[in-house]
């Protein structure tokens, strides 16, 4: 009895998991297919968001990488993308044009790529990316937090109609924030995130805003599935686990040790270790570098028959 209680609620648990969203899409915003969602078509006056349906903790590191595409038109052509943090909820939409609907969202953490000149909020005429706070998006403001510099360390001009690569990489213990673009490091803000903006509250929202007003351009972001890589991974005794890494320019991984994993050159090898261990992997990342990362993979046993049910679920819900 107490065996067939615990296959029926682990496949129940997986059931779940399978139709869980992970995203969520508002105003309008809408999937597009490919791990892309398109936030405004090429129209005026739109606005759309897309927010991540797990919270991030700031007490841990992330490193996230997407592409950003910010449409055609270059003189006609407005408002820009927001990568944003914050506490609100996983609907909001702040106001269009050039708010970018982010604009208003507070307590929040904003870091705007902005493809349009705005005089009232003190704009340079070339495209570019600022870190703000609250839903400011006033350059002269309080509430900005870096300088304002070229989003593109190549060009004045972001609406190619191209695909940018975008990272945002967060360091809990030094507090600093980093903004690439394109493989160029375009703004480090070394800032209590957590204390300054969300009274000490580790766990926020993130995603994307965008909007037009009476220009119009198409905004368009793309993100992996498995953007966030954790360091750590719960495995049970005698269980398997995909181990993965990030996207490589060319492909070619290399992990170690090779013990217990299926193929140690391949992105996301199955591991089947029986100890709590460290594994590795080497690989070029998207800018060509060489890039070194680590995954942990604990070890729980698995449950035994004496165990209460609510204890034997422990791995399932770990795993």
């Amino acid at each position: 009895m107490l065996k067939f209680k615990l296959i029926f609620i682990s496949i129940t648990l997986i059931s779940l998991s399978s139709k869980a969203q992970k995203y969520f899409a508002n105003g309008d915003a809408t999937y597009i297919g490919g791990d892309c969602y398109q936030l405004t078509t090429e129209a005026n006056n739109k606005g759309g968001t897309v927010w991540y349906a797990d919270k991030i903790d700031l007490k841990k590191n992330f490193d996230l990488e997407f592409l950003m595409n910010f449409g055609r038109l270059d003189g006609p052509g407005a408002d820009g993308i927001v990568f944003a943090l914050q506490r609100d909820s996983n609907t909001f939409l702040g106001t269009k044009g050039g708010g970018m609907g982010y604009n208003g969202l507070s307590p929040s953490l904003g870091i705007e790529f902005d493809t349009y000149y705005n005089g009232s909020a003190n704009d340079p005429s070339y495209d570019h990316v600022s870190i703000f706070k609250n839903g400011v998006m006033d350059h002269a403001s309080s509430n900005c937090l870096t300088s304002t510099v070229a989003a593109s360390a190549t060009s004045i001009n972001i609406e190619d109609g191209d695909d940018h690569l975008v990272r945002v990489q967060w360091n809990s213990g030094s507090q600093t924030i980093k903004v690439w673009f394109d493989c160029y490091l375009r703004l480090t803000l070394k800032y209590d995130i957590q204390a300054q903006i969300f009274s000490n509250n580790s766990d926020v929202y993130w995603g994307f805003t965008a909007a037009t007003g009476g220009k119009k351009n198409r905004h368009i972001v793309c993100l992996r599935n498995d953007i966030l890589v954790p360091d750590t991974l719960q495995l049970c005794s005698g269980d398997s686990i995909n181990l993965n890494a990030r996207v490589s320019k060319n492909n070619v991984y290399k992990w170690s040790p090779s013990a217990q994993l299926s193929n140690d050159s391949i992105k996301n090898p199955i591991c089947f270790t029986k100890k709590s261990r460290f594994y590795y992997v080497n690989y070029r990342d998207q800018c060509g570098r060489a890039v070194t990362d680590s995954i942990y993979v604990n070890v729980a046993d698995k449950p035994k028959a004496q165990f209460t049910i609510d204890d034997s679920l422990e791995c399932f819900r770990d795993h």
